[in-house]
């Protein structure tokens, strides 16, 4: 199988996760699907910062990133302390 024939199902993956994070109720299912995304959006956002072949203006609006990452990094936080 080739790998560009599977390339759809990160973005729906990514959804996924983001939805289950968000809308979840249970801290067990935040913790479950928030750490695939803050590892995730992690390793995106040091892949293109490394990258050569990614040009510079890019590279800065990338750092938006960081913003998704501190939230999920605060609900996270916040599920482990409120657990249930």
């Amino acid at each position: 199988m080739a790998p560009g024939r599977w390339m759809w199902v990160l973005p729906l993956l990514v959804l996924f996760l983001f939805g289950g994070f968000y809308l979840a109720t249970g801290s067990w299912i935040t913790i479950a699907t928030g750490v695939p995304l803050l590892a995730g959006l992690s390793w995106s956002l040091w892949f293109i910062l490394k990258s050569l072949q990614v040009s510079a203006n890019t590279k800065r609006l990338s750092l938006i990133t960081v913003l998704p990452l501190l939230a999920i990094t605060a609900k996270l936080v916040l599920s482990i302390i409120h657990w249930r």
